[in-house]
């Protein structure tokens, strides 16, 4: 009994136990989901930080680029309100242009398109004149039927001293006629003439900048460019076919049936305003500037030619006045050759040839600035005795040049054969010594600038002075013209001022000593003082220029 009730005890303490053991593990179990929910929970919440740090960032960034953008847009905003304030004004401004009507424009090469004789002669009726017919011309070529929609502005560019000359001695008109002419033709509206000086191609210069400009304006509806004879043009043109504004140019014709072979390739229009302009080109052989020779006669002083006489070998067309005398009126519209470099001795050929022409000036019964020193022949070397006057075929018509109280004796002109040259004594020999100062005297600086080429050109002056201040009828002249000087510091010198290069004025002084022997450069160091002494004694620098050659 009492086994039996210790062994129901037990049994019942098991079952408790395992009732217990069951509550803790359930217990054991409970608490390990809720430490597994909270390591969850936990990695949750740090993600979470994590993912609000991230965001806060983010938040900073955009922040920062919100108010870039804001202040990126105010900035624009202002642009904007400025660019449409300035359309307004552009608008304005159009608008003005607009009620201004458009423009024409006719830019005139005047050295090559010339106006008609009939209007030169008429002074300034006849400047007015032809200045109301081109603006009639224009306005009927660009068929506008409301001439008050439409401006026309022609500008001129001309060597006027040049065109003057070779007009009036091709008795076209008068200087007077002539200056009165561009006086009524300028009194028209927007009709000018402009001087462009007697620099080589000046007046192409400036066309091919008005060209450019005009052609590339919105309101110039036409340009016509009156210079289809000089192919120079073509370079410009081209660029603005290129440009796209090629369609507004067109060819004015001076000339019949003349344009450069360069022009006509570009396909322009062309325009031809039949008796406004010359027809041809101006005749200038046979003038003051130009010898026609013939085998025959010799002695006859209208024979001789400068461009094909056997005393000129080779001299070509060579321009009497800028050769022997350093300048030309004609400049760039002269027909004859101002390029050529000739020795001494051409140069004395060309002297002789030039004296077996009339001076244009005497022979219109006008006085010549240069007096005795006209490479030109004042004088009818036959006198009052020629036979060429009588039957009315001699070229010296002035009323002074066959005066028997002044004739011109008869040694004028150079009468040379195929024989040789007599021999000059040396009693007839003369000597010219020019002595010139480098310290106190300078050659032009666009000489200067053309090393070489200016030095000879420089040297070749100097001696056309010098022997046309000194003429001579049988002696021969001998010059001898050194550069005294500073050379070396005027070397170093130069440069600084921007006179030239060294380069440029060692080319220089080289080309003035290659000129002639007799042409020499002495460097005297010491500046001014040492040179001076230099100059006042003549026979040291006699005794120098005999040592350095």
């Amino acid at each position: 009994m009492a086994d039996s009730l210790v062994a129901g005890v037990q049994v019942r303490r098991i079952d408790d136990f395992k009732v217990l053991l069951e509550q803790c593990w359930s217990l054991f179990s409970e608490e390990s989901q809720r430490s597994d929910d909270y390591e969850l929970a936990q990695r949750q919440r740090d993600a979470a930080v994590a993912a609000q740090a991230e965001q806060e960032q983010t938040i900073r960034i955009l922040s920062r680029d919100l108010h870039v953008w804001k202040e990126s847009h105010e900035n624009k905003c202002t642009t904007i309100e400025m660019l449409e304030a300035e359309v307004g004004r552009l608008k304005e401004r159009v608008g003005d242009t607009q009620s201004n009507s458009l423009l024409a424009v006719c830019l005139i090469d005047g050295d090559g398109t010339i106006f008609a004789p009939e209007y030169l002669v008429e002074g300034q009726q006849g400047g007015r004149r032809a200045a109301k017919e081109l603006n009639e011309r224009l306005i009927n070529h660009l068929g506008v039927s409301s001439r008050a929609a439409f401006r026309i502005l022609v500008n001129v560019y001309c060597n006027k001293i040049g065109l003057r000359t070779t007009l009036a001695y091709a008795k076209f008109c008068t200087f007077t006629q002539f200056d009165a002419f561009w006086d009524g033709f300028q009194a028209t509206g927007l009709f000018s003439v402009i001087d462009v000086g007697q620099g080589k191609e000046a007046a192409d210069a400036k066309i091919r900048d008005a060209l450019d400009l005009y052609a590339r304006m919105p309101q110039v509806m036409r340009v016509y460019m009156g210079g289809a004879h000089d192919g120079g043009y073509q370079s410009p043109l081209s660029a603005l076919q290129l440009s796209g504004f090629g369609d507004k140019v067109v060819l004015l014709r001076g000339y019949d049936n003349i344009i450069a072979k360069d022009l006509r390739k570009l396909g322009l229009p062309e325009a031809r305003f039949e008796g406004l302009f010359l027809s041809k080109p101006i005749d200038t052989s046979g003038g003051w500037r130009a010898a026609r020779s013939s085998s025959s006669d010799q002695g006859s002083p209208r024979q001789t030619d400068a461009a094909s006489s056997s005393s000129l070998p080779s001299t070509g067309r060579a321009c009497f006045s800028f050769h022997l005398q350093g300048s030309c009126p004609y400049g760039s519209t002269c027909a004859f050759d101002h390029n050529k470099e000739f020795t001494v001795k051409e140069l004395d050929q060309l002297r002789q040839a030039a004296k077996t022409q009339p001076c244009m000036y005497i022979n219109g019964n006008k006085p010549c600035s240069f007096g005795d020193t006209c490479v030109m022949s004042h004088k009818c070397r036959n006198g009052p005795s020629c036979s060429d006057r009588t039957n009315g075929t001699c070229k010296w018509k002035g009323r002074a040049m066959h005066d028997p109280r002044t004739a011109a004796p008869k040694s004028e002109s150079s009468h040379t054969s195929n024989s040789s040259a007599s021999v000059t004594s040396e009693s007839d020999r003369q000597l010219i010594l020019c002595l010139v100062d480098g310290n106190s005297v300078n050659f032009t600086q666009d000489r200067m600038n053309e090393a070489r080429k200016g030095g000879l050109h420089c040297a070749k002056m100097l001696e056309a002075g010098l022997r046309g201040a000194n003429p001579n009828s049988g002696a021969q002249i001998q010059i001898i013209a050194p550069y005294i000087g500073d050379v070396s510091n005027m070397r170093v010198m130069f440069p600084r001022l921007g006179t030239c290069s060294t380069t440029q004025f060692e080319g220089f002084i080289a080309g003035y000593a290659e000129h002639d022997e007799t042409f020499t450069v002495v460097n005297i160091p010491g500046g001014a003082p040492a040179g001076q002494d230099m100059l006042i004694s003549q026979s040291d620098v006699a005794s120098s220029f005999v040592s350095l050659r």
